[in-house]
């Protein structure tokens, strides 16, 4: 004598599109923007501390 369990499961599918990413982008460059968005602007090109007596803060260095 067999015995045959049925286990009833649900299979979610989640789908994911790139093409979003893909025409933000395209619409920066288009736009004359940076491709990616934290490439450039005032927070990853400014200093990062300032002295506090007032003195010019150096630049970072891209390499």
């Amino acid at each position: 004598m067999s015995l045959i369990l049925r286990i009833p499961y649900n299979v979610a599918v989640r789908s994911f599109s790139s093409t979003l990413v893909r025409d933000t982008k395209q619409w920066r460059v288009s736009q004359g923007l940076p491709a990616n968005r934290n490439a450039e602007g005032i927070l990853t090109d400014g200093p990062d501390y300032t002295f506090l007596d007032g003195r010019p803060t150096p630049l970072l260095v891209r390499i």
